[in-house]
């Protein structure tokens, strides 16, 4: 019997019909009124909802479920952030909404923007960069959260570089893809933003067309 020593990982986004999941570097909303109710519905079962640095630097999202009150959970609000590069003000450092966790280098321990964080009621896991550019173990991330914090469950909501490094690495469990009637072109972020060295197989559990609003959703598990 295999040992779990992670969460169990959903990847919930919406892209469009050339596979861009937003403008560079711009807020970029793809989702209908009833795409949003689907992420919320998904937002509520989860124990954390994870996103990278880059996605709170361009939406600052809040990562709750709506309505919070509603939720059976409340999740933790988890962020990839090797460089410590958010910002004080982002919205999703308030907690009094949810507790929220950043992952970053060891080598912030002590800096002032760290103990503002901490002051702040932000938790911080300093882990060992994995390059020189403050690259962040998601391995040794998960186990943190399945190990530390009793996180069973994980909905990864961005960005493509987060999202990518996930699916190279095999700790995608589930992938939710919303297909949105729109096109952005080459100005735009791909759904999966780094490079992979091989090509990388799901397979095709279910088909939704929302006929309302002419998405489609796709949901894909691991192979």
């Amino acid at each position: 019997m295999k040992t779990v020593t992670r969460p169990y990982i959903i990847v919930f986004v919406t892209q469009t019909i050339d596979g861009r999941i937003g403008f560079r570097g711009k807020r970029t909303l793809l989702s209908s009124y009833r795409d949003l109710e689907r992420m919320h519905y998904l937002r509520r079962n989860v124990d954390a909802v994870m996103v990278g640095a880059n996605t709170v630097l361009i939406d600052d999202p809040i990562l709750a479920p709506k309505p919070l009150g509603a939720t059976r959970k409340r999740p933790y609000r988890v962020i990839i952030d090797g460089n410590l590069a958010i910002p004080s003000s982002a919205k999703v450092l308030d907690t009094r909404i949810l507790p929220t966790i950043i992952f970053t280098s060891s080598k912030f321990v002590g800096t002032p923007k760290a103990k503002e964080l901490y002051k702040n009621g932000i938790i911080l896991e300093f882990l060992r960069p994995l390059d020189e550019t403050n690259r962040i173990d998601l391995d040794e991330a998960l186990e943190v959260l399945y190990r530390k914090y009793r996180v069973g469950k994980v909905l990864v909501q961005g960005g493509g570089k987060l999202i990518g490094e996930l699916v190279i690495k095999g700790l995608v469990d589930e992938m939710i893809v919303s297909l949105s009637p729109k096109i952005i072109g080459l100005n735009g972020t791909p759904l999966i933003n780094i490079e992979l060295d091989r090509i990388i197989e799901l397979k095709l559990e279910s088909i939704q067309v929302d006929h309302m609003t002419g998405e489609v959703v796709l949901v894909y598990r691991a192979v």
